[in-house]
C-alpha cells in the first residue's frame, strides 16, 4: 500500500493531498511539476494528474478536472477512506471504503417500531389501531 487516508472537504472539492514520503513511489517528474498516472478503480482506469510545486516543498497532489470528475463519478464523500496501491510504474489501484451507515431495512424497522409504540388512534368512535391489528392477524368482523 502506498498510502491511506480519510477524505476531507478540500480533497472532495479541490485536490487530494498526498503524503510527501510517497514521492519515490510515484513516476519520475523529470524536471516537470506534473505527471499523469492511471488509477484503477474496479474495472475502470482513470487518468489523474499528479502535481508538485515548481519550487520549494514538493508536496504531491491530485487536482484539476480529472480528479474532480473521478470524485463526482464515484460519489466520494467527506469521511470516505481511500487506499492507493502501486501496480506498475504509473499504474495504481485505488480502493474506497465508505463509512458504515444505517441500511434501508434497519431504518424501515426503526420507523415501524416507533409507529407501533404510538397510542391507539380513534376516528369517529372507532379504534383504528385495534381494527388494523385484527385485520393483519386475519380476523374479520
Amino acid at each position: 500500500m502506498v498510502f491511506s487516508k480519510s477524505l476531507t472537504g478540500t480533497e472532495i472539492k479541490k485536490r487530494l493531498s498526498i503524503p510527501s514520503n510517497i514521492l519515490p513511489s510515484l513516476p519520475s517528474f523529470n524536471r516537470s511539476h506534473a505527471v499523469r498516472i492511471k488509477l484503477m478503480y474496479g474495472t475502470e482506469i482513470w487518468p489523474i494528474v499528479c502535481t508538485i510545486l515548481k519550487k520549494g516543498y514538493k508536496k504531491p497532489v491530485f487536482s484539476g478536472p480529472l480528479w474532480r470528475n473521478f470524485v463526482i463519478s464515484k460519489k466520494l464523500r467527506i469521511g470516505d477512506r481511500i487506499r492507493m496501491y502501486k501496480v506498475l510504474d504509473s499504474d495504481y489501484r485505488l480502493e474506497v471504503e465508505k463509512p458504515t451507515t444505517t441500511s434501508n431495512m434497519e431504518l424501515a424497522m426503526a420507523v415501524w417500531l416507533s409507529i407501533m409504540s404510538l397510542p391507539p388512534v380513534w376516528l369517529f368512535g372507532t379504534n383504528l389501531s385495534d381494527e388494523t391489528t385484527e385485520m393483519s392477524a386475519g380476523k374479520r368482523s
